[in-house]
């Protein structure tokens, strides 16, 4: 069995979230392709761990705009990530974010065995949409303001056929406690060992992209899938029937979310 190394010395720069290091350590080329005991880049790490600062000195940040309608606006307007955190109070996230290293490492160590088999479907589709995870991609949406009752909602800017990539649910992943739960309505459940006692939770309350706004439906149009990809769980919305331009996307909350909430009409 092939024993992974432990981090190296730009690994802890990013972990000790240490930028001015990290642009030194840079003189070594060969520490950027090193991999950790998890299994990560630094620059993945630094992802990972929302290092933002180490993540610029690695490469090259790539800004996005995201589509939105505000109340009262006739047509969506593009904004900055930016202009996100300030209207929503939230920052944009394109991949997941982990509270801490050593959460990070618990996520790893606790996912549940089936999805560490090779083959079988969410390790495949991690692999077909590789790119779509690493780039944060979500597919022509827009953030619309619906009503003075349900406020933001996800808007399809195109048609979709079936089972076509709508993007990842991202925010930060952290440990969810059942004797003492702490959950909110941005709260997704992160997958782990059937006999863990350790659960997670991906919380988008603190933070996420677009895929925050989809509201819920009893008859929904998007289904979340979830992908294996470098030893981490990710939670991504295909949808699950035909979609015209201009319609909401919606999925089922489940029965758990409505247990102590009213819907809204």
């Amino acid at each position: 069995m092939r024993i992974r190394p432990r981090n190296n010395l730009l690994h802890l720069a990013v972990i000790d979230n240490r930028p001015e290091e990290v642009k030194r350590l840079l003189k070594t080329p060969s520490l950027l392709s090193g991999l950790n005991k998890e299994g990560f880049t630094p620059l993945q790490l630094a992802r990972l761990l929302g290092r933002k600062k180490c993540e610029s000195a690695m490469h090259t940040l790539l800004d996005r705009t995201i589509l939105i309608q505000e109340q009262g606006d006739l047509k969506p307007r593009s904004i900055s990530i930016k202009e996100f955190t300030e209207l929503f109070q939230v920052p944009y996230f394109d991949t997941l974010r982990f509270r801490s290293y050593s959460t990070l490492q618990l996520a790893v160590k606790s996912r549940p065995y089936i999805l560490r088999i090779p083959g079988i479907e969410n390790q495949e589709l991690g692999e077909v949409y590789t790119n779509e995870l690493k780039q944060g991609f979500v597919a022509p949406c827009s953030i619309r303001w619906l009503n003075d009752q349900i406020h933001y909602g996800l808007v399809a800017d195109k048609d979709f056929d079936e089972g076509e990539w709508i993007g990842e649910y991202t925010g930060v992943v952290r440990e969810y406690l059942r004797i003492q739960p702490d959950h909110n309505p941005y709260c997704l459940h992160y997958p782990t060992r059937f006999w863990s006692f350790r659960y997670f939770m991906i919380d988008a309350y603190l933070g996420g992209n677009e895929t925050r706004f989809i509201n819920h439906s009893d008859e929904p149009n998007l289904a979340p899938q979830c992908l294996v990809k470098d030893r981490l769980l990710h939670t991504v919305f295909f949808t699950s029937k035909k979609i015209r331009k201009g319609e909401q996307l919606t999925f089922d909350y489940g029965k758990d979310f409505w247990r102590h909430r009213k819907k809204l009409g």
